[in-house]
């Protein structure tokens, strides 16, 4: 019996291994994933670029605010200087609405209505062409007010 068994494990032969799973080629699933996030990827990006560049004025007009020298000059210099750099902001933004508010005084007033007082936008349109005293609004918390309005305006 011996012999026998012997001989039947003589016929035996080594056991074969698989061939190992390879990543590729990897399932449509995966391929349907990669291009989703290829084209979130290019999204966000084109986003990112025109969120910028439609803002690049903003970023300009607060460079140009910072610039300003606000103290040691008339309250009349002051106002124009404000009142100018909103202007030059509104006609730096390219829209329409800016060029129509830079043509007429109401439609200006109007936007300078979003984020200031009756009473500083009356100073802004009117008050650098009179004889005005800005003792209820100083001129720090106009121009802290203006830099606000450039921050945060919608055209």
């Amino acid at each position: 019996m011996q012999t026998n068994q012997d001989a039947l494990l003589s016929q035996l032969k080594d056991i074969h291994l698989p061939d190992s799973v390879s990543f590729w080629p990897i399932a449509w699933g995966w391929w349907v994933l990669f291009l989703l996030l290829a084209l979130l990827i290019f999204g966000s990006s084109v986003w990112i670029f025109r969120y910028k560049k439609r803002n690049r004025y903003r970023k300009q007009a607060l460079a140009a605010f910072d610039q300003l020298a606000l103290t040691d000059i008339s309250e009349s210099l002051a106002l124009n200087q404000l009142a100018g750099l909103i202007k030059r902001t509104l006609s730096a933004s390219k829209k329409e609405e800016a060029y129509i508010a830079l043509s007429s005084n109401s439609a200006f007033s109007e936007i300078l209505r979003q984020t200031m007082t009756e009473e500083e936008v009356e100073l802004l349109t009117q008050g650098r062409y009179q004889r005005l005293s800005t003792q209820s609004i100083p001129i720090e918390a106009l121009a802290k007010n203006v830099r606000h309005w450039i921050k945060h305006h919608k055209l």
